[in-house]
């Protein structure tokens, strides 16, 4: 499981590193600059012909940084500072000076297409807003070279927070430090970072991805995290042998109108391999034979069947894949959302679920709770206004 850091966050973990840990800030963009160094070696080999491009933060610190470290192996590397009139950050002063007394060549006119990489070290991740007018200027024309694209943390004009970008870096690849931001799983964001490698330069937030094992919701509140494959061998719980369908739960699907039997067809699959001991998938009649062909190991129930099939146990009910809006469409959910919010059972409303409720215009099952709501951006417009 990662932890996900917002900008702010992630410049108050870098503090607490260097006070707590007593490690400098030198020796943080160091780290970093070797994870960059080593991802362009990687890539593109000893011997490449590689332009740095920096700004005047502290990203550009690492841009430097990078240069110097890569000149020292074996690569053709030179560094352009692209800062403007910016005044530069202690560290990135440093670090141009340590790249001079390193012999780093500069250039101030670079043809970007007579390099292999270009390492984007321009702005980072407490840049927000538009660049301006110089930075855009040389964004632009880093996207037009023929070169590879290495970000360092992320794609300069990429909002670190939303992922929002209008004028901003393609990269090949990013390589980020010890935490991901939301801004490398948010689109634009995402589809401009390219590759993203995650590196651990020794960054530490307080706040460790465990806490999600015995820490309250209200510890996490503004935090974000991501699961990984493996994250799901420790959170799903081990089934003993002697158990039936019967241990496992049951879910009911209101699901599939006439002619839409696929999406209760996935639907009653998802259940199933989700874990669910018995599936019961409400559907029109016309879609029997294909449920029952597909997924054999869940119950057919007609729409007729509905209420009788809902009142029997206590299962969840996911409601509204492919359910159509029709008449009696909106009937059967209606009244399934007031039997099972009476009876406070667990709710997920999908698809057609959200179109009827936008139709109804009232939304009284939202304060039942034990609601999940699953949108897409046109649903959630007309539900929302």
């Amino acid at each position: 499981m990662k932890r996900i850091l917002s900008a702010s966050r992630a410049r108050e973990a870098d503090n607490r590193t260097m006070s707590d840990l007593r490690v400098s800030g030198d020796a943080l963009m160091e780290r970093a600059a070797l994870a960059v160094c080593e991802c362009t070696l990687d890539r593109f080999g000893r011997g490449c012909r590689v332009l740095s491009v920096c700004g005047s933060g502290n990203n550009g610190g690492d841009g430097f940084a990078a240069a110097r470290l890569l000149l020292q192996q074996g690569c053709r590397a030179e560094v352009f500072y692209a800062g403007g009139s910016h005044r530069r950050t202690g560290a990135c002063e440093r670090q141009m000076e340590a790249c001079r007394a390193a012999g780093v060549p500069e250039t101030a006119q670079p043809d970007f297409d007579d390099y292999d990489v270009l390492i984007d070290a321009l702005l980072g991740t407490g840049s927000s807003g538009e660049p301006d007018d110089y930075a855009a200027g040389v964004i632009r024309r880093m996207n037009e070279s023929r070169a590879g694209v290495i970000s360092v943390d992320l794609p300069s004009g990429v909002n670190a927070d939303t992922g929002g970008a209008e004028c901003a870096v393609r990269a090949s690849c990013t390589v980020t430090f010890s935490y991901l931001k939301p801004g490398h799983l948010l689109f634009p964001g995402r589809d401009l970072c390219g590759e993203v490698v995650l590196r651990d330069v020794g960054i530490r937030d307080a706040a460790s991805p465990q806490c999600l094992m015995d820490e309250t919701l209200e510890t996490l509140r503004g935090g974000w995290f991501s699961l990984d494959a493996e994250d799901l061998h420790g959170l799903l719980p081990q089934r003993p042998e002697r158990s039936n369908k019967g241990t496992f739960g049951t879910a009911a699907l209101l699901a599939g109108t006439k002619g839409m039997a696929g999406a209760a067809l996935l639907c009653a699959r998802g259940a199933a391999a989700a874990g669910c001991g018995l599936v019961r998938v409400i559907s029109s009649p016309e879609n029997r034979i294909i449920l029952q062909t597909g997924v054999p190991e869940a119950v057919y129930v007609p729409f007729e069947g509905a209420q009788e099939a809902l009142s029997k146990g206590r299962s969840p009910l996911i409601a509204g894949c492919g359910l159509g809006t029709g008449a009696e469409e909106r009937e059967l959910l209606l009244e399934a959302v007031r039997l099972q919010t009476s009876r406070h059972l667990p709710l997920l409303l999908d698809a057609d679920a959200l179109n009827i409720l936008a139709l109804e215009g009232s939304f009284p099952v939202f304060e039942a709770g034990n609601v999940i709501i699953t949108p897409h951006p046109g649903e959630m417009s007309r539900i929302s206004g």
